[in-house]
């Protein structure tokens, strides 16, 4: 299994096999992890790799509302559905 920098293993517990490999790409969800939009939860719309002073930007779709955060405040949980358990915020 091939997998790069910001792709999510899930892993078994305790053999930790590696069960897949949750690739950080558009079209997969994501949760947003840090800043003011944290425990946003939606689609990857697009992702902008910037070099320089810039930082890189992921843009998610989160009901019918469009978020931008960036690249490393997103960590992806699945590709079509969440491939973990998350509490609800009601």
């Amino acid at each position: 299994m091939e997998c790069a920098n910001m792709d999510v293993l899930k892993i078994s517990i305790p053999e930790q096999e590696i069960l897949k490999v949750l690739k950080f790409k558009e079209g997969n969800l994501a949760i947003i992890i840090s800043g003011k939009n944290i425990g946003q939860l939606g689609k990857v719309l697009t992702i902008l790799k910037r070099f320089g002073p810039k930082a890189s930007t992921v843009s998610i779709q989160h009901n019918s509302e469009h978020t931008e955060t960036l690249y490393d405040y997103t960590f992806i949980i699945g590709e079509d559905q969440s491939e973990i358990n998350l509490p609800n915020s009601e």
